[in-house]
This record gives C-alpha cells, sequence and structure tokens, in this order.
C-alpha cells in the first residue's frame, strides 16, 4: 500500500524510516527495490511464457494425436435393396400368317393352256342285233331275220378342240376289221366309223379327270365276204346295184377317264356304247313282166371297250 508523503518532509527521511536504520541507503533501498520488481517481471514473464508454451505443445499433442487416432470407420452403408427382377415378358404367340389359300399343284387338262388334243386308242367292239335280208319278186315277198353277235377288234384315231375349262369339240374315225356277223365267216367288208363328238370334262383328282362324250356320225362297209358275191351275183342278173361302200349312222356317247403322265402325255381309257343302223344292199331290176327287189340291212347295239394315249399340243 502506498503511503502518502507529507507534506514538508523529504523523500529521503522516508527512506530511511522504511529501511528501519539499517545502515542501508536509501538508494540502496531502492535500487533493492526495483531490482525485485525487475525480477519479478521477469519470471511473471517467463511464466507466462512457459505457460504459453506448454499451452502450445499441449494443443499440438492433442492436435497431433488426434491426427494419428484413425478416425472411426465411417458406418458403411446399408445396401440398397436389390431391384426386384423384372417380371419375365410371357412369350408372345407369333400372330399366325395368313394362310394363302394354296393353289394345288397345277394340273394341267389333257389339252392344257394349248388348244388341241389328239388321241389313238384301240380295243373291241362288240355288235348284237339282227341282220335283215328282204326279196321281192313280183308279188312274192321272202323276209329272213338273223340274230348277230359279233365281236371284233376296233382302233379309233380322234382329234379335239378346247373351247373351255370343260367343253372340247372334235371327231373321230375308226376301223373295225373285217365285220363277221356271227364271227362264222359271214364277212360283210371292213368296218369304218367316221363321228362328231362333244366332251365334256372335270378334274376328280391330282392327274385324274372323267370325261363323257356325246357322239353322233356315220358307219360305212367296204363290201367284202358274202355281200361282195351278192353284188356281183345281183349285177350280172340285171339289178341296178350300186358297187361302192354302204353307209349307216350311228348314236351313243363314251365315258371314261384320263391319268396325266406329263403336261402333254396322258393315259386313256373308255367304254362306249352306240346305236348303229347299217344299210348293205338296196338292189332293183324291173322287165315288161316283172319286178324284183332285194335289201339287207343291219341294227345293232355296239358296245366298245379302249385303251389309248392322248396327247395335247
Amino acid at each position: 500500500m502506498c503511503r502518502r508523503v507529507p507534506p514538508g518532509r523529504p523523500l529521503s527521511s522516508l527512506l530511511n524510516a522504511r529501511s528501519g536504520g539499517t545502515g542501508s541507503t536509501p538508494l540502496t533501498y531502492a535500487l533493492g527495490m526495483r531490482f525485485s520488481a525487475v525480477q519479478f517481471l521477469l519470471f511473471s514473464a517467463f511464466a507466462i511464457f512457459v505457460v504459453d508454451e506448454a499451452q502450445a505443445a499441449s494443443t499440438k499433442a492433442k492436435a497431433k494425436a488426434k491426427a494419428t487416432v484413425p478416425a472411426p470407420p465411417a458406418p458403411e452403408p446399408e445396401p440398397e435393396p436389390a431391384p426386384e427382377p423384372a417380371p419375365e415378358p410371357k412369350p408372345v404367340a407369333p400372330e399366325p400368317e395368313a394362310e394363302v389359300a394354296a393353289a394345288p399343284p397345277a394340273i394341267v387338262p389333257p389339252a392344257g393352256p394349248r388348244p388341241w388334243l389328239v388321241f389313238l386308242e384301240g380295243g373291241f367292239h362288240w355288235d348284237l342285233g339282227t341282220f335283215s335280208r328282204s326279196e321281192n319278186v313280183g308279188l312274192n315277198q321272202n323276209n329272213n331275220n338273223d340274230e348277230i353277235n359279233s365281236l371284233g377288234p376296233m382302233v379309233t384315231l380322234g382329234v379335239l378342240s378346247r373351247v373351255s375349262d370343260v367343253w372340247r369339240v372334235g371327231g373321230a374315225f375308226g376301223y373295225g376289221g373285217n365285220w363277221d356277223l356271227n364271227n362264222s365267216n359271214q364277212l360283210l367288208g371292213q368296218l369304218l366309223t367316221a363321228d362328231f363328238r362333244l366332251e365334256a370334262g372335270t378334274q376328280v383328282a391330282d392327274h385324274f379327270w372323267l370325261f363323257a362324250q356325246p357322239k353322233v356320225g356315220l358307219t360305212s362297209i367296204i363290201p367284202g365276204g358274202i355281200l361282195q358275191d351278192r353284188i356281183t351275183a345281183n349285177q350280172q342278173f340285171g339289178f341296178d346295184t350300186w358297187s361302192g361302200p354302204r353307209w349307216g349312222f350311228l348314236i351313243g356317247a363314251d365315258a371314261g377317264g384320263r391319268y396325266m403322265l406329263n403336261d402333254w402325255l396322258s393315259l386313256r381309257a373308255t367304254v362306249g356304247y352306240a346305236w348303229t343302223m347299217s344299210f348293205l344292199l338296196d338292189s332293183h331290176a324291173s322287165s315288161p313282166q316283172v319286178s324284183a327287189s332285194q335289201t339287207w340291212q343291219v341294227q345293232a347295239s355296239r358296245l366298245s371297250g379302249n385303251l389309248g394315249l392322248e396327247a395335247s399340243f
């Protein structure tokens, strides 16, 4: 605590009194006090410095310890839940493609796109009927009717022209050999036929067709055998007798099938029926006294069967 110097009292007396009379001079005392103050200040400064250094060292140590101590591992993030698998797309059945009507394998009809058809067939003809003979001399008349049963070969060559997918028109020529009335050597001559026919056909299976052919035509006999003998005799007796072919007619139909071997060749099979009338003899003679005539004719049902080939072009 500072003491206030009373007025009028010198500072030196105060210092002496403070020293207690020890023989120390006031200056010495003052110097001692100053030195103690300096020491105190130095000590305080040193203490402050030491404390600051200690704090700094402690801060560095903490910082170093904090740096060296490994940081606790960061918590692992929880795995994200696996996404649910997308539902597999259901297989979509392919839309059925529009079915295109497959054309069946093109089967060219016998004439195909070609306008003409030629056929050749061979087989038989079987004639069942009546052989009628009539002789008139004046008022006398003699009639004879004999049953015939004639079986012989038949070959036919025909040509047809296409007029539509179904219809064809054409004709055919046939040869039946030497016509034997009862297969007992009663020969009349060479049998020939010529007909006009209309064909209607339809396809019933692959490569196979059915057809029908109505026909009408002529028959002809080139005289031979007993017919030729009668013609010659009549001419000798003065009868007016023609020596050429004998004519007749037929009307009937054939039905059959054809199997296509390729687009231009096919097999052919037919059966047929025809009603025929053949005029074999018509001789006349006359004189002032008497007149005479002689006639022969054959009326028969003709059955036939044939196999052959067809070619279109």
